[in-house]
């Protein structure tokens, strides 16, 4: 039975995208995370609101200014990704967070979440396969889509297929390299864009949401003048008709940053998965 609810718990971190932990921050002290490795990645995502620094396997963080917006926050320590949920607090009980010997639980690959005493299979791994076989099935689809793209001077990306199930949304990516050095990706992004009226005279806001893909690629390289083909699934959210998804592409050795804005309307009329 405790294996049952492992595993359920796996599944709903998977699909809410971000860790459990809520990591709470002042603008007077710093707040200390300790991971098992180096960290090599650190992402705030509301850089305005927080301050982040990396010291080793250490991340500092620290908020701008009193009462600030709630963040999104990814870690990336060795091989392994932490996800939290960043917000202020005047005064926290807890300054000093160690997950050295915390094993991130979206890390695990479907082989790693076992089965129950009985030796049947747990709805969530067959979840997992079922997403996974989506994603593989959208890579081997023709391109669909022709205005879903960037260019630099030596990159090009573009988002060709979009599908739908009723929890997730399946995306093929197809990145060239037109270069002569390899494109190490620090990683893809994914920000739900909601365009909000608010203040006087109904001045628009944009307020992203961070989202962290279910299914991904393992491979973050390219190589030189060669192209690949990526398929990603990330949760699905409710956006208004004026709403939309950005995919960001970050090189992870360079500054190439090339982003990609789809609206809801292109997402909420792609094609569906009934299986």
């Amino acid at each position: 039975m405790k294996k049952i609810i492992l595993v359920f718990s796996v599944l709903l971190n998977l699909t809410l995208g971000f860790s459990q932990d809520t990591i709470f921050v002042s603008d007077v002290n710093t707040t200390y995370l300790i991971f098992p490795k180096t960290v090599d990645l650190l992402d705030v995502g509301n850089p305005t609101e927080y301050y982040g620094k990396i010291e080793d396997k250490a991340v500092l963080l620290k908020a701008v200014k009193t009462n600030t917006n709630k963040s999104t926050l990814l870690v990336r320590s060795g091989e392994a990704y932490f996800h939290y949920l960043v917000m202020y607090h005047q005064e926290p009980k807890k300054y000093y967070y160690d997950y050295s010997k915390t094993k991130d639980k979206t890390t695990e690959t479907i082989e790693e979440v076992k089965a129950d005493e009985t030796g049947g299979t747990a709805p969530s791994v067959k979840n997992l396969k079922n997403m996974q076989g989506k994603v593989d099935s959208i890579v081997n689809i023709k391109g669909e889509n022709k205005t879903l793209g960037v260019l630099s001077d030596f990159l090009q990306a573009a988002v060709t297929v979009i599908r739908n199930d009723k929890e997730n949304t399946y995306l093929k990516v197809v990145i060239k390299n037109l270069s002569s050095i390899p494109y190490k990706f620090d990683f893809i992004g994914f920000q739900y864009f909601q365009v909000m009226k608010k203040g006087f005279m109904n001045k628009t806001k944009n307020a992203p949401l961070d989202v962290f893909p279910i299914i991904y690629p393992k491979s973050g390289e390219i190589s030189a003048n060669s192209t690949a083909v990526v398929g990603y699934a990330i949760p699905q959210f409710g956006l208004a008709n004026n709403g939309y998804l950005v995919v960001s592409f970050r090189e992870k050795t360079g500054d190439r940053v090339l982003k990609i804005r789809i609206d809801s309307g292109l997402i909420q009329s792609a094609k569906y998965f009934n299986y």
